[in-house]
Order: structure tokens, then sequence, then C-alpha cells
């Protein structure tokens, strides 16, 4: 945190990130669009594209917008480099490794490449295999994930249709 006293002196606006800015009020976006508008502070939000995206892309916002980078949905080669890095920055290295491509492109027909979507079902699916672990040892290999473990995931959490 930085003095008010320092960022005076030097000249500097403090930034303030907000995230998850989809799941704010009107009038709280109002309120930050008030105080962005005294150009004391400077604001980075984040959002998830949905119908209230529309309060951020509002006129009086736009205006005030200096750049927009949109993050796409990844494709099946990007998606199983980012759950094996997930895997492997948590040192789940034999997990990495129990995933093929056979499981990845189910993940992808399931998440479209979303990638809030995969980390709700990799969660899901180590719930599932933890309770496999714990309950019925012998039912699971210890080498590759099934297809069904995923399934029964996605369907925990609502990303397939029973």
């Amino acid at each position: 945190i930085v003095e008010q006293k320092e960022l005076h002196e030097n000249n500097e606006v403090p930034i303030v990130l907000l995230d998850e800015a989809q799941l704010y009020s009107k009038e709280q976006m109002e309120k930050i669009r008030l105080v962005s508008d005294t150009r004391k502070i400077k604001f980075v939000i984040t959002l998830h594209k949905t119908e209230k995206e529309d309060i951020v892309a509002k006129e009086h916002f736009q205006t005030r917008i200096w750049e927009s980078i949109e993050l796409v949905n990844a494709n099946q080669s990007e998606l199983k480099i980012y759950i094996q890095k997930k895997l492997m920055k948590a040192n789940l290295f034999d997990a990495a490794n129990m995933f093929q491509q056979k499981n990845i492109a189910l993940i992808y027909k399931i998440t479209n490449g979303n990638y809030r979507d995969t980390n709700k079902l990799l969660y899901t699916l180590y719930e599932i295999l933890n309770w496999y672990v714990k309950n019925e040892p012998s039912s699971i290999k210890y080498n590759a994930i099934a297809n069904k473990h995923i399934e029964m995931a996605a369907l925990h959490t609502g990303l397939l249709d029973g």
C-alpha cells in the first residue's frame, strides 16, 4: 500500500483492480464511474461476458476505456497444455501424465475450451477420483483417467445434461 502523500508527490494515480465486475450492482458500477471521473483513481476492471456486460459497455463507460482485452476459449492443444501446466504447477506430475488425448477431446467437447468451466470440471473430477481412492480403490485405474469419470464430473457440475 502506497501512502497518499507519496502518490501526490510523484504525480501518480493509484490503480484499483476490480475482479468479477459483472457481479457488481448497477449502483456500485455507477459509483465506480463517478470516482473514475475524478481522475484521482484508475480502475482495471475484469469481467466475464454476460448480459450484464452492457453495464460496462454503456456510453458513459465506453469513453473511459483505454484498452479492452478479450480472452478467447482455448483450442484442444491449448487446453491440453493448460491442464498439464495447471497440474504440474501443483506438483501433480503423475496426474498430468494420466490425461490422454481422448480425455482432452472429451473435456474440450464439454467445456468448448472455456477455462472457467475446465477448472470447475477438473476440481469436480478430482473430488470424484478422491472418493474412489478412499472408498473403492480397486475400481479405478491409477495410470489413466476414465472418460466416464470426466462425464460424471460434467453431470455433477451441470456442464452435461443427464
